[in-house]
């Protein structure tokens, strides 16, 4: 899905969230393909970076559209 500026906010942190859960599932796939020790490494801190990117989107999105009951 594309982001443009008709997107209401809402949506857009959303694609925002589900961005990082696709970047962290293409790192996850990769580091358990690679055969170069570095390489996985590699993959393995993007994926610890996007779980990051995903929980503070997450935090934010539900401090910021989330409804207290």
């Amino acid at each position: 899905m594309r982001i443009t500026k008709q997107t209401p906010l809402d949506e857009a942190w959303r694609i925002a969230m589900q961005r990082e859960k696709t970047a962290y599932e293409f790192c996850r796939q990769a580091a358990s393909v690679v055969t170069d020790e570095s390489l996985k490494k590699l993959f393995e801190f993007l994926m610890n970076e996007e779980k990051k990117h995903f929980q503070l989107l997450e935090e934010d999105f539900s401090r910021a559209f989330v409804k207290e009951m």
